[in-house]
């Protein structure tokens, strides 16, 4: 009955959505299966592209082993990496972090950590944006029961460029009696930004500890861009929207503290400030939408935990959304809107285009049977993009605090192409080097003089 009735709706939204148009060279999305370990990347028609079939490598004894939750794909769509956790022939516990590259069909990196971890990043349930602009890297962070590492990764050498751990004073002070993991938000340039989250609470709402590491200098800096994993982020424009609680703008004190407002952190001000709130309304997950343009927020009702919908310009406006029953955290944006997992059986990829006047929905992708499959990866969308200010419901929120300090072990990204020596503790000095980075990964080396 489940599937006559899901083919009924694929049916009707066929029909509601047939006058949507959408280039199909704009876009294409990877879905992962960690059931089975497969990958499938669907254009903006519904063709698919690619279907990977990921393979443990031969030290894992068979059917011994695990696919990672979830799956990182690079900015272009070319590479992929996922972890796979098992036990050798000798009935040792091993984890692998492996890269496939699409173009060539293979495995191309494999990295082994020298510890076995209890949990890695890719366990967690959120978008992974683990490589850097060009492919060429790759950030992989894990924990094992005496403390958490980040590394990055030559996805053509498997050599590790760069790490920091929680021995590093810049990331102090910490519960050390607290097994933490760190999540990667994004990885440009030289910056990879993670926050700390207990491993025994990976779906907490509270407030974590965010930080920007130079992978290069080995500077960290506190930042307040990502206090959660519920929010997104637009790689390469540097702007993210998370939900949060704010009892500066609508807020209902009858209820305990609940994320009642959505804020948007702006890099050319260093601050996240509220642009849109309720006083009825909890927010659960915000996604950016229509290149940017909007975001998609789903929300559940202070009066009786309903389900609720939003698509907020950046104003602060709603618009109307037709109700949509997509699983929670499956939801990315796409040039013309977003697309979303619908919860039932078979599982459904459907593409809503808010440029239409009704917001049409079409059933894009109809996942094979027999595996359970999510979003892992749409387009990201253009830089250059026309987009309008954002609202400012109350002043910028910025970081409390501000720590910089070497990492022990300094390396460079893989799209680097001269070795870059840091001086001193992150403070420029006369006769030392000064490096400029861009969201790009382009890189200008200065030299300060004394100007007497």
């Amino acid at each position: 009955m489940q599937h006559r009735l899901a083919w009924i709706v694929i049916g009707a939204l066929w029909l509601i959505g047939h006058s949507a148009s959408q280039d199909n060279s704009t876009w294409s999305a990877w879905f992962y299966a960690a059931d089975s370990g497969r990958a499938v990347q669907v254009d903006a028609a519904g063709n698919v592209l690619n279907d990977v079939q990921f393979l443990a490598p031969a030290t894992y004894a068979p059917d011994s082993f695990a696919f990672s939750r979830g799956l990182a794909v690079s900015q272009n769509g070319t590479r992929l990496a996922y972890s796979i956790s098992g036990q050798d022939a000798a009935g040792a516990s091993i984890t692998t972090l492996l890269v496939y590259d699409v173009p060539s069909a293979a495995v191309i990196t494999t990295y082994q950590p020298p510890t076995t971890p209890e949990m890695d990043v890719l366990d967690v349930p959120y978008h992974q944006r683990l490589f850097n602009l060009t492919g060429g890297a790759v950030a992989y962070e894990y924990v094992t029961l005496q403390m958490w590492r980040a590394v990055v990764i030559d996805t053509l050498t498997g050599n590790v460029l760069a790490e920091i751990d929680q021995n590093n004073p810049a990331v102090q002070p910490q519960n050390l009696d607290t097994l933490m993991l760190p999540v990667i938000h994004f990885y440009e340039g030289a910056t990879v930004s993670f926050s700390l989250m207990n491993v025994d609470d990976i779906t907490s709402h509270r407030e974590l500890d965010n930080f920007a590491w130079d992978a290069i200098t080995g500077r960290v800096v506190r930042s307040n861009q990502f206090p959660n994993i519920n929010g997104d982020y637009l790689p390469r424009i540097g702007e993210s929207v998370m939900p949060i609680f704010d009892e500066r703008v609508a807020y209902s004190a009858e209820h305990t503290p609940y994320a009642n407002a959505l804020h948007v952190y702006r890099p050319e001000v260093s601050g996240r400030a509220p642009f849109f709130a309720s006083a009825t309304l909890e927010l659960v997950q915000a996604d950016f939408a229509q290149n940017g343009e909007l975001v998609v927020a789903q929300a559940k009702t202070l009066a009786d935990g309903s389900a609720a919908w939003l698509l907020l310009d950046r104003s602060g406006v709603s618009q109307a959304l037709p109700i949509i029953n997509a699983l929670e955290g499956q939801i990315i944006g796409t040039p013309d809107g977003f697309i979303y997992l619908l919860d039932g059986t078979p599982q459904i990829a459907i593409a809503v285009n808010t440029r239409t006047p009704d917001n049409d929905q079409m059933p894009l992708w109809v996942a094979p049977a027999g595996s359970n499959f999510r979003l892992a990866w749409v387009t990201p969308p253009e830089r250059d993009s026309t987009r309008s200010a954002w609202a400012q419901l109350a002043p910028p929120v910025f970081t409390a605090q501000v720590v910089i300090e070497p990492a022990e072990s300094v390396g460079v990204t893989a799209s680097e192409v001269t070795t870059a020596t840091p001086s001193g503790r992150g403070i420029l000095t006369v006769n030392g080097v000064a490096i400029i980075s861009t969201t790009e990964g382009d890189r200008l080396n200065i030299c300060a003089t004394n100007p007497a």
